[in-house]
């Protein structure tokens, strides 16, 4: 994924107010937010490689909706 364009940010939540298009229940509480503004709740594994995975498929125009 070394060759890939991927920005990941954090926020602490409890210290700052969510923006309204992302929902904060729980921790860490993971979101996609497409180059195009869509915006995904992950929902997947916690594993370093389950998120890899994730980001891989919205990367791949074959498999992203986004």
């Amino acid at each position: 994924m070394a060759d890939k364009s991927v920005v990941i940010g954090a926020m602490d939540a409890t210290s700052n107010d969510a923006p309204p298009e992302f929902e904060v229940r729980g921790f860490p509480t993971i979101y996609f937010k497409s180059k195009a503004g869509k915006v995904e709740k992950y929902e997947g594994g916690r594993e370093e490689a389950n998120f890899v995975e994730f980001l891989e498929s919205k990367m791949d125009p074959e498999k992203s909706e986004l």
